[in-house]
């Protein structure tokens, strides 16, 4: 079916609210929101929504990034069964090391944007590990 056939099909059954007011609102509600959780901080880790606003400014809109989130901490925080082990997650960034690609662990939210950067200008493959505390989602 065209969108013309469709459009014609649906005359005069289109009868809705238009809810781009309350939607408008809402982002600016969610907008408020995350910049109140990038003002976070702990000692423990870094905001998720710091981490989030911190690749909104240096990450390229084109540029294709493999994120993982969480390595059990999560989990942990949620006090919620980790499949029923004791393993600790490695030091991702010293793994990247050594298998010959740059790893930078970043543990403090001043470091974010220029470890980033450093990371999308390395010649080469490069990983950010980036410490997040849980409770801060």
């Amino acid at each position: 079916m065209t969108a013309r056939l469709l459009t014609k099909a649906l005359a005069n059954r289109t009868a809705g609210t238009d809810q781009r007011p309350d939607l408008a609102r809402r982002w600016d509600i969610w907008r408020r929101e995350k910049q109140k959780r990038d003002q976070e901080d702990s000692p423990r880790g870094i905001a998720s929504a710091t981490v989030f606003a911190a690749m909104n400014r240096t990450v390229p809109e084109d540029a294709i990034i493999a994120v993982d989130v969480g390595n059990n901490t999560e989990q942990r925080a949620g006090h919620w069964d980790v499949w029923q082990t004791a393993l600790h997650s490695p030091n991702f960034a010293e793994y990247a090391d050594l298998c010959g690609a740059l790893g930078i662990r970043v543990t403090s939210k001043t470091d974010l944007d220029s470890s980033i950067e450093r990371a999308l200008d390395y010649q080469g493959p490069s990983l950010v590990e980036i410490v997040t505390d849980p409770e801060l989602i």
